[in-house]
């Protein structure tokens, strides 16, 4: 692992509500933020293959079924 020190300037209002999140689910302050981080980026990958799966739909017509997405991207 390659160790990162991150500086994060916030109100005295949301280091509380991020202090209490880490404390109600037991992790650390660095977790939280780093769940929240990849969180993130996860949601708006997800969000692109959406839009992108709605429009070669609304240019193709054709739909998957999920067995079909696994056999293509080999999830089995």
């Amino acid at each position: 692992y390659i160790i990162m020190a991150i500086s994060l300037r916030v109100s005295p209002q949301e280091q509380i509500l991020i202090e209490n999140y880490a404390n109600v689910h037991g992790i650390s302050v660095s977790e939280t933020l780093r769940r929240a981080f990849f969180e993130m980026i996860e949601d708006e990958i997800d969000l692109e293959y959406c839009l992108k799966s709605i429009a070669d739909y609304e240019s193709t017509g054709k739909a998957y079924t999920l067995d079909e997405l696994d056999e293509e991207f080999d999830r089995k």
